[in-house]
Protein backbone atom coordinates (compact mmCIF):
# COMPACT_ATOMS: atom_id res chain seq x y z
CA UNK A 1 0.00 0.00 0.00
CA UNK A 2 2.98 2.69 1.14
CA UNK A 3 4.04 2.16 -2.72
CA UNK A 4 1.23 3.22 -4.27
CA UNK A 5 0.73 5.83 -1.88
CA UNK A 6 4.47 6.83 -2.61
CA UNK A 7 3.54 6.91 -6.66
CA UNK A 8 0.32 9.08 -6.15
CA UNK A 9 2.17 11.72 -4.60
CA UNK A 10 4.99 11.38 -6.57
CA UNK A 11 2.11 12.13 -9.60
CA UNK A 12 0.86 15.05 -8.17
CA UNK A 13 3.73 16.77 -7.23
CA UNK A 14 6.52 17.02 -9.70
CA UNK A 15 4.05 18.56 -12.12
CA UNK A 16 2.92 21.04 -9.59
CA UNK A 17 7.04 22.08 -8.87
CA UNK A 18 7.26 22.25 -12.91
CA UNK A 19 4.29 24.44 -13.46
CA UNK A 20 5.54 25.89 -10.21
CA UNK A 21 8.65 26.63 -11.87
CA UNK A 22 7.73 27.86 -15.22
CA UNK A 23 5.80 30.38 -13.93
CA UNK A 24 8.29 31.47 -11.75
CA UNK A 25 10.82 31.69 -14.41
CA UNK A 26 8.38 33.61 -17.07
CA UNK A 27 7.73 35.82 -13.49
CA UNK A 28 11.07 36.64 -13.62
CA UNK A 29 11.88 37.16 -17.40
CA UNK A 30 9.00 39.40 -17.34
CA UNK A 31 10.65 41.65 -14.57
CA UNK A 32 13.39 42.20 -16.54
CA UNK A 33 12.29 42.95 -19.57
CA UNK A 34 9.58 45.53 -18.45
CA UNK A 35 12.92 46.61 -16.74
CA UNK A 36 14.49 46.87 -19.79
CA UNK A 37 11.55 48.37 -22.07
CA UNK A 38 11.33 51.87 -19.42
CA UNK A 39 14.61 52.02 -19.95
CA UNK A 40 14.81 52.46 -23.73
CA UNK A 41 14.17 55.63 -25.07
CA UNK A 42 13.29 56.75 -28.40
CA UNK A 43 17.03 57.29 -30.45
CA UNK A 44 18.97 54.86 -28.38
CA UNK A 45 21.16 52.28 -30.99
CA UNK A 46 19.72 48.68 -31.03
CA UNK A 47 23.14 47.97 -29.22
CA UNK A 48 21.93 49.25 -26.22
CA UNK A 49 18.16 47.76 -26.64
CA UNK A 50 19.87 44.33 -27.08
CA UNK A 51 22.03 45.02 -23.58
CA UNK A 52 18.79 46.73 -22.23
CA UNK A 53 16.39 43.53 -22.98
CA UNK A 54 18.59 40.20 -24.40
CA UNK A 55 18.02 39.43 -28.17
CA UNK A 56 14.91 39.82 -29.45
CA UNK A 57 12.26 36.70 -30.17
CA UNK A 58 11.33 37.79 -33.79
CA UNK A 59 12.92 40.60 -35.50
CA UNK A 60 11.00 41.46 -38.85
CA UNK A 61 9.86 44.22 -41.20
CA UNK A 62 7.76 46.98 -39.84
CA UNK A 63 4.49 46.70 -41.10
CA UNK A 64 3.76 49.78 -42.54
CA UNK A 65 7.03 51.54 -42.52
CA UNK A 66 9.44 51.02 -44.83
CA UNK A 67 13.43 50.79 -43.98
CA UNK A 68 12.55 50.08 -40.33
CA UNK A 69 13.05 46.35 -37.91
CA UNK A 70 10.76 45.70 -35.13
CA UNK A 71 11.88 43.34 -32.50
CA UNK A 72 9.33 41.70 -30.55
CA UNK A 73 9.90 40.01 -26.39
CA UNK A 74 6.79 38.27 -25.06
CA UNK A 75 6.13 36.17 -21.75
CA UNK A 76 2.38 34.87 -21.48
CA UNK A 77 0.37 37.59 -22.57
CA UNK A 78 2.43 40.82 -22.79
CA UNK A 79 4.71 41.97 -25.93
CA UNK A 80 6.90 44.56 -26.43
CA UNK A 81 7.82 45.68 -29.67
CA UNK A 82 11.34 48.22 -30.55
CA UNK A 83 10.73 49.70 -33.35
CA UNK A 84 14.53 50.77 -35.18
CA UNK A 85 14.87 52.54 -37.92
CA UNK A 86 17.84 51.92 -41.16
CA UNK A 87 20.39 54.23 -38.68
CA UNK A 88 19.64 51.45 -35.79
CA UNK A 89 18.17 53.85 -33.15
CA UNK A 90 14.76 53.60 -31.67
CA UNK A 91 12.17 55.45 -33.54
CA UNK A 92 9.36 53.68 -31.30
CA UNK A 93 8.20 51.05 -28.70
CA UNK A 94 4.78 49.43 -27.72
CA UNK A 95 3.61 47.67 -24.81
CA UNK A 96 0.85 45.06 -25.13
CA UNK A 97 -1.11 43.47 -22.79
CA UNK A 98 -3.38 40.79 -22.90
CA UNK A 99 -4.04 38.57 -25.76
CA UNK A 100 -2.70 39.86 -29.37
Amino acid sequence: MTRIRTIVVVSFTVPIVIIAAWIGVGGIHHTNLQRGYDAVQVGDSNQRVVELMGQPMVTEPCFQTSNCISYEYSVYFERWMIYVDQNNHVIDKINNEGLF
